[in-house]
């Protein structure tokens, strides 16, 4: 682009800012969000003012108000990037009729673990390694994507589509690229780093076309009046603070955050000493008879029905949880805290206590007849495995590769020093699984 026509763009752009009516994006900017030259000068030859925003500008309502879109780009290992607040401001800020794109890994928790801000749209939660994109249906995002495209990376994101999302894009048939109107605002999660390729000079063909198309549509959402603005924000909050609570007291799957949430955590550490004992217990019991192997079967039993009352009374917890979840406003929600008697409820630690230590006495006093019947067994097979030696080494000049396969591992398992040659033999075997086994 010439000196005097990028000239011009940036005076287009000041005077539409003299005049009030310049589209404003937030252009969020931290160690991840790889914004090249291109990217910025893309847009600003659209006719964007860009708003840089770092730090702690997320949960800066006064700051977010004043943009018409937030562009969140980039995000590898950007680990909680945006905390309790930011995202908050995020659902706000979409509830209040302006738009988000959320680029590459902004939009969900792959290598990020991080909590998603709209779901209602999409999350992404998965990789795809093809660098390529292609549009997928009608909308006009799709239509941006006039031909398979790639924009700098070597991969993508995949996005699975929530109840409001709309898929326009993918990669190897993967979708990558979800777009839905919620709460009066508008959203995109697209799982591509756009304008990476565009180091120093403006971004051309799809990806601009695809870049500015989302852009617009982001700005192109009516705006609400007061009375619709106050609504959508408090159903926008209400929703937004019961599905926080929800990843903090009952969310036990793969998604947001590095572990489990605190019922399912408090179930699963009580659990752990319980079957943890019990699956020790069922091992052992293959190497006892008698007394000692209706003691061993007594002990399992009394583990098992106590997971058993455990799993039901979290069933039971987690039920009530969620209906009391589904029924409180938002006030109360921001109010609320997890019963501290939650956790004796599903199990109590005295007896907990008592249980594991009368389980680890009986596994004390087993482990010696468990060891000697082992030694006992390991003696038979040995046994069996010095009368077998000469059959195996007799196979390992078999005409069959898979005879002689066989042969060598099960010599190299028995380890006696009578296969020495044979193995050296067979280092110049024909086949080579046979040579390296």
């Amino acid at each position: 682009m010439g000196l005097a026509k990028r000239f011009l763009s940036v005076v287009v752009v000041f005077l539409l800012c003299q005049l009030g009516s310049a589209k404003t994006v937030g252009l969020w900017k931290d160690a991840r969000s790889a914004i090249t030259d291109g990217l910025v000068q893309t847009l600003t030859d659209a006719g964007w003012e860009i708003v840089s925003l770092s730090g702690g500008d997320l949960s800066d309502w006064e700051k977010l108000s004043e943009l018409d879109v937030i562009f969140l780009p980039g995000g590898w290992n950007a680990y909680n990037f945006a905390n309790f607040d930011a995202r908050r401001n995020l659902v706000k800020f979409v509830a209040s009729g302006k738009g988000i794109l959320a680029g590459a890994f902004r939009g969900g928790y792959t290598r990020t673990a991080n909590r998603v801000f709209l779901p209602e749209i999409g999350e992404i939660y998965n990789r795809v390694g093809s660098p390529w994109v292609e549009g997928y249906g009608d909308s006009e995002l799709a239509k941006a994507i006039e031909e398979p495209m790639t924009a700098g990376g070597f991969d993508h994101l995949v996005v699975k589509p929530g109840p409001y999302g709309k898929i326009f894009a993918v990669s190897a048939n993967d979708p990558i690229g979800a777009y839905g109107e919620v709460y009066g605002g508008r959203c995109v999660i697209f799982g591509v780093f756009l304008g990476l390729d565009a180091k120093t000079e403006p971004m051309t063909g799809s990806p601009k076309k695809v870049l500015l198309a989302i852009m617009d549509w982001l700005n192109s959402a009516k705006k609400p009046n007061d009375a619709e603005l106050q609504k959508n924000r408090d159903l926008a909050d209400c929703e937004f603070l019961r599905r926080e609570k929800r990843w903090d007291w009952t969310f036990n799957d793969r998604g947001p955050d590095r572990s489990a949430s605190a019922l399912p955590a408090m179930r699963d550490k009580k659990a752990v000493e319980l079957e943890g004992r019990m699956f020790r217990l069922q091992y052992m019991s293959q190497f006892l008879s008698g007394s000692a192997l209706k003691k061993c079967e007594t002990g399992i039993a009394d583990l098992s029905k106590s997971v058993e009352r455990l799993n039901v009374a979290y069933e039971r917890e987690l039920k009530a949880l969620e209906e009391k979840l589904n029924r409180m406003t938002a006030a109360e929600l921001i109010e609320a805290k997890l019963d501290e008697s939650l956790n004796e409820r599903l199990l109590p630690e005295k007896e907990l206590t008592n249980l594991t230590d009368k389980s680890d006495k009986l596994i004390s006093e087993l482990v010696p007849l468990v060891e000697a019947k082992k030694t006992e067994l390991l003696k038979v097979e040995h046994e069996k495995d010095l009368a077998n030696l000469p059959n195996l080494i007799k196979a390992t000049s078999s005409e069959d590769a898979k005879e002689r396969l066989f042969a060598v591992r099960e010599l190299g398992r028995i380890g006696d020093i009578k296969a020495e040659q044979v193995f050296i033999k067979l280092l110049n075997d024909p086949d080579a699984q046979v040579r390296i086994a």
